[in-house]
């Protein structure tokens, strides 16, 4: 049997805002600054984190990963265009 208490407390921890997600800074930044973070749902479905993005040396793999996280060709463009401009990224690539 739950006490009046007990869905209180459940009920606040539901309403408070999520964590941040530490892995996904950038991305987020680089996604937002393009006006497109409604897709940061599909980039950590497909694990594309800030650490991973990197790795995305070839621009063909990079399409290729950004296809297969469904994210429509116009928004890919624009996300392929900032990852080899930005100079942090590039500097990797």
């Amino acid at each position: 049997m739950f006490s009046f208490s007990g869905f209180l407390q459940l009920g606040q921890k539901f309403s408070q805002p999520p964590a941040e997600d530490a892995f996904y800074a950038r991305t987020r930044c680089m996604l937002t600054s393009l006006g497109l973070q409604n897709y940061e749902k599909n980039f950590k479905k497909g694990l594309l984190t800030d650490s991973t993005l990197p790795l995305l040396t070839d621009r063909q793999v990079v399409k290729v990963a950004l296809r297969d996280v469904k994210i429509p060709p116009g928004p890919r463009l624009l996300i392929l265009d900032r990852i080899q401009r930005d100079p942090e990224l590039k500097e990797r690539l």
